[in-house]
């Protein structure tokens, strides 16, 4: 397995030539909005990898080797020694549901020696936990999903995902990896803590949420907030939700939207009745000793490359010490033939946290995930 790196500066171009007609298996596109949608780039990218499997996805900032950047295109190239892979596209303008659309990504592979998938999609109308159900639904179960939500910065208007080129809103991509030598291992971890009590969801549809212990969603969390309950969903970034499902998993959720009508709040995931959920808090620091945590669960895994979707309300709440993370997860990783890329994205998709055997894919939000790649 062989990873070159390219990257594109709006003021000052590429970081170096993009070779010509480089014969590469797979080709990773990270990077802003307007620089992922312009035909301009699209078409240089193209040339310079004709052969290869091309993923293009937009940002809330990207990550390219031990730095996090704004307004760049991070490109990796990736050649297999024994490894295949394909990808499939489909435009969600065209399924009722996103449940519909991940079952016909699934079922677009053919699954004979098929180990992983990696799945890109639209960040504003993906609910991406249906996404993940609809493809696990169709898929064996020992082949595990990863990847993120694409972003917008903090604009939150428009993502681009798309497939050699292709490059479009509101579309979802998956790559297949093939055969017995790949090796890919994850781990995801907030550093977020537990602050109180838990309460349960007596009333939810989808991901709203009309009632926690059969009170007002709102109420909850303005016992929390206070004065700043006044700024939901904004300040909502400060206090995500941990939310512990039937199968004895637990994800991060962040409120999205409010609807004072109905005293209910929106989550930026499903939300099931039933379930127990557990308010949270953190530093800075707390945040970075998260990061580390998963970094050292990879690090016996001597990966050749490795994918970070960390969350673009990490990045908000980080501020300038968003070096930090990605430096020191980069530091904890490296060894001699090393590569990192990755975005901040408006999801994050990966089998659990560090302390989850669960190997079922989970949308989380204000998490850092890793995704380590190598041959054997």
């Amino acid at each position: 397995m062989h990873v070159q790196q390219f990257q594109y500066y709006r003021k000052n171009g590429w970081s170096e030539p993009l070779p010509l007609n480089a014969d590469v298996d797979l080709v990773l596109v990270f990077g802003d909005k307007k620089l992922v949608k312009a035909d301009s780039h699209n078409q240089v990218i193209c040339k310079s990898f004709p052969n290869a499997v091309l993923a293009s996805v937009s940002t809330a900032g990207e990550i390219h080797d031990s730095q996090a950047y704004e307004h760049t295109l991070s490109v990796t190239a990736i050649t297999f020694e024994k490894t295949s892979v394909t990808g499939v596209q489909v435009d969600l303008n065209n399924y009722t549901s996103s449940f519909n659309a991940g079952q016909d990504l699934a079922q677009s592979l053919n699954q004979k020696e098929l180990s992983h998938v990696l799945l890109f999609s639209d960040g504003i109308v993906t609910n991406g936990s249906d996404l993940i159900q609809g493809l696990e639904s169709v898929l064996l179960d020992h082949i595990t999903i990863s990847g993120g939500l694409a972003g917008d910065g903090a604009s939150f208007n428009e993502t681009i995902v798309g497939l050699n080129g292709n490059n479009h809103s509101n579309q979802a991509v998956i790559i297949g990896f093939y055969g017995p030598f790949i090796q890919i291992n994850h781990a995801a971890q907030s550093g977020w803590i537990p602050l109180g009590p838990r309460k349960k969801i007596t009333l939810s549809t989808k991901n709203t949420v009309y009632e926690f212990d059969h009170k007002p969603a709102i109420d909850f969390y303005k016992s929390y907030l206070n004065e700043q309950a006044k700024e939901l969903p904004s300040s909502g970034l400060l206090f995500p939700l941990k939310v512990y499902t039937s199968n004895s998993t637990a994800v991060i959720r962040t409120v999205v939207g409010v609807d004072t009508h109905n005293q209910s709040l929106v989550f930026a995931g499903n939300m099931p009745e039933g379930s127990s959920t557990q308010i949270m808090h953190a530093t800075a620091d707390d945040l970075l000793t998260g990061a580390l945590q998963a970094a050292e669960a990879l690090a016996k895994h001597s990966p050749d490359l490795v994918i970070m979707v960390s969350c673009v309300a990490r990045k908000l709440l980080l501020d300038d010490q968003i070096t930090d993370e990605v430096h020191d997860v980069y530091t904890c990783l490296n060894h001699s033939a090393y590569s990192m890329a990755g975005f901040y994205s408006y999801g994050q998709i990966n089998p659990g946290h560090l302390n989850q055997q669960n190997k079922k894919s989970h949308l989380h939000n204000q998490t850092l995930t890793l995704i380590a790649i190598r041959e054997s």
